[in-house]
C-alpha cells in the first residue's frame, strides 16, 4: 500500500462520484452509444506530482480508462477510472457524430431507415446516422422492410462534442 495519496479526485458534470482517498480503482457507469467522457481533475499535498491521464475511447469500444499518477521522490501511486457503457442509462450521441444503426436481416428486400427528428437525426440510406443539432429530447431511428419493423434505435439526447 502507498503512502502517497490524492487529497481530491472529481468527476465533470457528476456530482454522484464519491471519491475515497484509500481506494485506487473505480468503475463508473456511463451511457452507450458516444457519450462525453467526464474529464478527471485531481489533487494532492505539495511536494507529490500530479498527472492526470484523461479517458480516451476507440470508436465502438464500450470502456474507456482514466488514470491519476502521483510521484513523490521514489514513492509512486496510481488511480484509476474505469468507464463502462450501461445501456440501462440511455443512448448518447455527441454533436457530428456518425453511427451505423445495422438491425439483423437477412432478407431480400430493402431495408429503409428513418428518423423521427430529421432537424436532430439524419440517417442515410446504408443505416449511418448523423448527429447534425443538440438534442435533450429522444429521437428514434427505425429501419423497415416494407411494412415490418426490424429495429428501433432510440437516441436519447446528442451532447456537445469535446474540444481536445
Amino acid at each position: 500500500m502507498s503512502s502517497i495519496r490524492l487529497n481530491s479526485l472529481s468527476l465533470e458534470r457528476r456530482p454522484d462520484f464519491e471519491f475515497d482517498s484509500g481506494t485506487y480503482e473505480y468503475t463508473v457507469a456511463i451511457p452507450a452509444g458516444n457519450p462525453r467522457l467526464p474529464r478527471i481533475s485531481a489533487s494532492a499535498d505539495g511536494g507529490i506530482a500530479v498527472t492526470v491521464l484523461q479517458p480516451m475511447r476507440a470508436p465502438e469500444a464500450s470502456e474507456a480508462i482514466g488514470k491519476v499518477k502521483l510521484a513523490s521522490g521514489e514513492q509512486k501511486a496510481e488511480y484509476t477510472i474505469k468507464f463502462r457503457q450501461d445501456p440501462s442509462l440511455g443512448f448518447v450521441l455527441s454533436y457530428d457524430d456518425r453511427y451505423t444503426f445495422c438491425p439483423e436481416y437477412s432478407g431480400k428486400g430493402k431495408i429503409k431507415f428513418t428518423s423521427s427528428d430529421e432537424s436532430v437525426l439524419t440517417v442515410s440510406e446504408d443505416g449511418t446516422i448523423h448527429a447534425i443539432a443538440l438534442s435533450d429530447t429522444p429521437v428514434s431511428i427505425s429501419a423497415k422492410v416494407c411494412r415490418t419493423t426490424l429495429g428501433t434505435l432510440t437516441v436519447d439526447r446528442v451532447e456537445r462534442a469535446p474540444l481536445n
